[in-house]
C-alpha cells in the first residue's frame, strides 16, 4: 500500500498523527502531489489550524484548479473562518466543474440561506432533491424552506411526496402533520400525527401536537388524554404542561390548572405561554395581583407579546378599569394588528358601550376565538350576508348559550318578514320552548337533513350585524315567546295569594365567568326573608340543592323538566329575580317583570351604567358598584323588594292558581 492509500486509511480511522506522518513524507517525495497536499490542508483544519489548511488546499488547486473536491474543501475552510463571501465562491467553482456534488450543493444552499439569498438556496435544494430522491432530509429541508414562499401548497406537497416516499420514516409523517396542522386542515394533522404514533409509540411532542389539535376541535377528554400521555412519556415537558393547564381552564379546575402552569414556568423560566395562561387563571381565582405580575413577567422580557397585553386587558376590564383595558388592546394591536382575540374582545367593550356600529363587525372575529371556532359551521350553501331572501330559505342556527339562543332568535322573525322561509336550529333542551315561534320557522335541532336544503346560512349571533342593529333598532317584539302548560300537572299546594317570586341565584358552574355573575345562597337569602312573599326556587344545576335549610323557599327544582316547564313557571310569577342566566332571557322573552343582578363587568348586551335594557323593556338592572361586592347589590333589592310588596298589596290583587293554561 503506498504512502496516499495508507494516509487515507489513517485519515478514516481518526489517527489524525499517523496520516499527518505519511502525507508529510509523501510531499517530501513530491511536493506538488495534489491529493497529498489538499488532504494535508483537510487535516489541518480538523485540528483547526485554519491558515495553515488554506495554505494546503490552495497549493493543490494551484497544481490541479480543475478539481471539484480541492473548490470543495477549500469552501469549508472559509466557512470555519468566518469568509462566507470566499466559501460561496468556492462551492460555485466546485458545482462548476461537478454539477452532480451533492455536498458542496447543499453547503451552498445553507451559505446562501443564512445570507438572506433565499431563492437561489431554493433552486439549489431543488437541484439537491434532483441528485437525491433517496434522501429523506432533503424533502424535510426542501419544504423547510419553501413554507416561507408564496406558494403554501409547495411545501405541503414535498411533506406529502415524502410521506408517501419513506412511509417507515415518522419524521416524514411529522413534518406532514405540522405542515397540515398550520394550514388549518385540521382532521388530515390528526391523522399524520397518528401515523407518527404507529411508528413512534412513545412521542412525546406527537402526543402534545395532538392536544392542541383536539383542543381546538373542543374534544377536551381527548385533548386532556393526549397532554396527559406526553408527559407520562417526557414528564419534564413544559409546553405539554402549559398546554394541559390551558385546558384544565375549560374545564374550570383553577387550581389544577395553577399547578401545571407553576411546574411549567419551573421547568421553563422562558415560556411566556405559561405566564399568559397563569395570569389567566389566577384573575378567573379572582387573585387580580397576582394575575398582572405574571403577566408582566411577560411583558418585562416582551414588550410587545400580544397575548399577554390582551389578557392583561381582560384582567383590567374585569377590575372595571375600561380605560386600561382598551389602552392594553390598542398595545397588543400595535404589535399585532391582525390579533383576533384582541380585536373581539374590543368589539365587546364597543357593543357594551352601546357603540353597535362600530362593534358588529370585528365582533364576527369571534370564529376565531378557541371557544367560539368550534361552534362555526362549515357547510355548502352560502353564508347570508343581506341578500335578497325572497322566496329563499335560510338556515340559521344557535352557537353559543342558551340566554343566547332565547335572546336573539326574535331575529327570525325578521328573516319572515324579508320573504324568507327559516330553519331555525337550537338545542334540544330549547325545541319544545321555541318550536311554535312562528308559523313560517321550522325549528330543528343538530343534525337534521333539512338544515342541508337551504339556499343560505347564517349564525344566529351575526344576523344583529346583518340588521344594522342599533340601541333604537333593537327589535323589541315582547313577548317573543309564546308557551303551554308543561307535561307535568303541578301541585295545587304551590298555589299562593301572596305576591309571587321566582328567584335564581347561580348559573351554569362550567361558565367562564360563572365565579363572577353566580351569588352564593347564604348571600342571596338575604333577600328571601319576607314573610308577605312566597318565594318560588327556579334554580336548576348543583345549585339547586344549596337552600336545604331556606324551608320558606318553595322549591320547583324536581317539576321544572325543561324550559317549557320553566316559562310556565315564569308566566305564574309576579317577579323573577335572577343572576345573569338563561332565567333572565328566558323571563325578558316573555315580557315577566324580571330583576336581573349583575356583577361589575357584565356581558356586553347589558350595556354599562343602565338600570334598564332596550332588549327586554321588562327587565330592570341591579348592578355592582365594586368588582366582587355583591352586599349593595342585595340590600338594593332586599328595599326594593320590600317597596314593590308593599305598592303589591295595597292593590286589590287575588291569588291564582300557580298553573294558568294559556291561550
Amino acid at each position: 500500500m503506498d504512502l496516499l492509500q495508507t494516509g487515507l486509511a489513517h485519515h478514516r480511522a481518526g489517527r489524525l498523527s499517523d496520516a499527518s506522518h505519511c502525507y508529510t513524507a509523501l510531499l517530501r517525495l513530491n511536493p506538488a502531489h495534489a491529493d497529498a497536499l489538499n488532504l494535508s490542508g483537510v487535516l489541518a483544519r480538523q485540528r483547526g489550524d485554519l491558515s495553515v489548511s488554506e495554505r494546503f488546499i490552495k497549493k493543490a488547486i494551484h497544481q490541479s484548479p480543475s478539481v471539484a473536491t480541492y473548490h470543495h474543501h477549500l469552501a469549508k475552510t472559509h466557512t470555519h473562518q468566518g469568509n462566507t463571501l470566499e466559501a460561496i465562491k468556492g462551492y460555485e467553482r466546485a458545482i462548476s466543474l461537478n454539477p452532480a456534488d451533492a455536498d458542496s450543493i447543499e453547503l451552498l444552499a445553507k451559505l446562501l440561506l443564512a445570507s438572506g439569498t433565499k431563492d437561489e438556496a431554493l433552486k439549489l435544494y431543488r437541484q439537491l432533491l434532483s441528485l437525491c430522491p433517496d434522501r429523506p432530509d432533503v424533502y424535510f429541508n426542501l419544504g423547510h424552506l419553501l413554507e416561507f414562499d408564496d406558494d403554501k401548497d409547495a411545501s405541503l406537497n414535498i411533506y406529502r411526496e415524502a410521506a408517501r416516499r419513506f412511509p417507515d420514516n415518522p419524521d416524514a409523517h411529522f413534518n406532514l402533520a405540522r405542515k397540515l396542522k398550520a394550514e388549518g386542515q385540521t382532521q388530515q394533522a390528526i391523522n399524520s400525527f397518528e401515523n407518527v404514533l404507529l411508528l413512534k409509540p412513545d412521542d412525546a411532542e406527537t402526543f402534545n401536537y395532538l392536544g392542541t389539535l383536539f383542543h381546538l376541535l373542543g374534544e377536551t377528554d381527548k385533548a386532556k388524554e393526549s397532554y396527559l400521555l406526553a408527559i407520562k412519556h417526557k414528564p419534564d415537558y413544559p409546553l405539554a404542561l402549559c398546554n394541559l393547564g390551558a385546558l384544565l381552564m375549560d374545564f374550570g379546575q383553577w387550581q389544577v390548572a395553577e399547578m401545571m402552569l407553576r411546574k411549567a414556568i419551573e421547568l421553563d423560566p422562558d415560556l411566556l405561554a405559561a405566564y399568559c395562561n397563569l395570569g389567566s387563571v389566577l384573575a378567573q381565582q379572582g387573585n387580580t395581583v397576582a394575575a398582572i405580575e405574571a403577566l408582566r413577567q411577560v411583558l418585562q422580557r416582551d414588550p410587545a407579546h400580544a397575548e399577554a397585553l390582551c389578557t392583561l386587558g381582560n384582567t383590567m376590564n374585569n377590575l372595571g378599569d375600561e380605560a386600561g383595558a382598551m389602552k392594553c388592546f390598542h398595545l397588543a394591536l400595535k404589535a399585532n394588528p391582525g390579533h383576533a382575540l384582541t380585536r373581539f374582545n374590543m368589539s365587546t367593550l364597543t357593543l357594551a358601550a352601546g357603540n353597535f356600529a362600530e362593534g358588529w363587525p370585528d365582533y364576527e372575529l369571534r370564529w376565531q376565538v378557541r371557544e367560539s371556532s368550534r361552534n362555526e359551521r362549515h357547510l355548502t350553501q352560502p353564508r347570508w350576508t343581506g341578500e335578497d331572501l325572497r322566496g329563499s330559505s335560510i338556515f340559521v342556527y344557535a352557537e353559543q348559550g342558551f340566554g343566547d339562543t332565547i335572546q336573539f332568535s326574535r331575529y327570525v322573525l325578521l328573516l319572515v318578514e324579508l320573504g324568507a322561509q327559516v330553519i331555525l336550529e337550537v338545542q334540544p333542551q330549547l325545541f319544545q320552548l321555541l318550536e311554535n315561534i312562528h308559523p313560517s320557522v321550522l325549528v330543528i335541532t343538530k343534525d337534521s337533513p333539512a338544515a342541508s336544503e337551504t339556499n343560505f346560512h347564517c349564525p344566529l349571533l351575526s344576523l344583529p350585524s346583518i340588521f344594522e342593529t342599533d340601541i333604537e333598532s333593537i327589535p323589541a317584539c315582547i313577548p317573543n315567546l309564546h308557551t303551554e302548560v308543561g307535561h307535568m300537572a303541578w301541585p295545587e299546594h304551590l298555589a299562593s295569594k301572596r305576591l309571587r317570586v321566582g328567584v335564581v341565584w347561580a348559573g351554569n358552574p362550567d361558565h367562564m365567568r360563572d365565579r363572577m355573575r353566580s351569588i352564593p345562597f347564604n348571600q342571596f337569602s338575604h333577600i328571601l326573608s319576607a314573610s308577605e312573599i312566597a318565594f318560588y326556587s327556579l334554580q336548576k344545576g348543583p345549585a339547586a340543592t344549596q337552600f336545604a335549610t331556606a324551608q320558606h323557599v318553595i322549591d320547583l327544582d324536581a317539576i321544572l323538566l325543561d324550559f317549557t316547564d320553566t316559562a310556565t313557571a315564569i308566566l305564574n310569577m309576579d317577579l323573577v329575580i335572577t343572576v345573569d342566566t338563561s332565567v333572565a332571557h328566558l323571563a325578558g322573552a316573555l315580557g315577566k317583570p324580571v330583576w336581573i343582578l349583575l356583577h361589575h363587568t357584565p356581558d356586553w348586551r347589558w350595556l354599562r351604567g343602565r338600570v334598564d335594557t332596550p332588549w327586554y323593556p321588562s327587565a330592570r338592572l341591579f348592578r355592582q358598584t365594586e368588582p366582587g361586592k355583591w352586599d349593595d347589590v342585595l340590600s338594593e333589592v332586599e328595599r326594593e323588594l320590600d317597596c314593590h310588596s308593599r305598592a303589591w298589596q295595597s292593590n286589590t290583587h287575588t291569588g291564582i292558581p300557580l298553573v294558568e293554561q294559556l291561550v
